[in-house]
């Protein structure tokens, strides 16, 4: 498989709210925005996240191709001692704020390891619609070879609040057009929602919605997500 190969790494870059924000090639001068970071990689380039939790006042968006974006590090040495269970990496939204985590669109070959996506909520203004509305935890299109490993989609939801309005899909995750790996992931207490379901709208696919492309599983779990609507999961 083409997209499990490769290249030598172009750049390391450094992501930790204790970093001085200048040039994010180690932990002391570490940039504090996962965002400014992904706005600056190029081809082949690795991420490197100190385990913290990420407050997002909206949603990222990645869109370079070939990038590895890698949680659960210690935040000393260089990358240094990396356990997303004794310092996990999480990605959530600012309080107050309504907005998914993230927006992956037009990536080939991308990889996100050992990052848990919290509590998005993805709905927009008076009229909740797709796609703005799906997608709570993260949006990926048209994304071939995008794998996700050791990663947590926890708590994120979506939800329609206009009777008679349309679809919405995937609480935690929506895809569409890609061709994503998860391996050893959970996906669990997501929900795709909708203010009554005795009218013609419905929100599908509590944890993952595929509409199209081709997602494999490999040793994940799945489990306490919830659609209702007119279209169940």
């Amino acid at each position: 498989n083409d997209f499990w190969t490769r290249a030598a790494v172009l750049h390391d870059w450094y992501v930790s709210s204790a970093g001085d924000n200048t040039y994010a090639t180690n932990w002391s001068t570490a940039f504090t925005s996962v965002q400014e970071v992904l706005g600056s990689t190029a081809s082949n380039d690795m991420v490197y996240l100190r385990g913290e939790r990420f407050a997002l006042a909206q949603q990222m968006v990645w869109s370079n191709s070939y990038v590895t974006v890698r949680g659960g590090f210690e935040g000393t040495g260089l990358p240094g001692t990396r356990d997303p269970v004794a310092w996990p990496t999480i990605l959530t939204r600012t309080a107050g704020t309504v907005h998914r985590i993230m927006y992956v669109s037009g990536v080939t070959g991308g990889r996100l390891e050992g990052v848990t996506v919290t509590n998005g909520y993805a709905y927009v203004g008076s009229a909740p619609t797709h796609p703005g509305a799906s997608g709570g935890g993260i949006f990926i299109k048209n994304a071939p070879g995008f794998l996700m490993d050791n990663c947590r989609i926890l708590r994120n939801r979506i939800y329609h609040a206009i009777p008679n309005g349309g679809e919405i899909f995937g609480g935690g995750i929506y895809s569409e057009g890609s061709v994503i790996t998860f391996t050893n992931c959970i996906v669990a207490s997501n929900r795709a929602e909708v203010v009554d379901t005795y009218n013609v709208q419905s929100a599908s696919g509590g944890g993952i919605y595929v509409a199209s492309g081709t997602s494999y599983l490999r040793n994940c779990m799945i489990f306490d997500n919830l659609a209702d609507g007119d279209t169940q999961c």
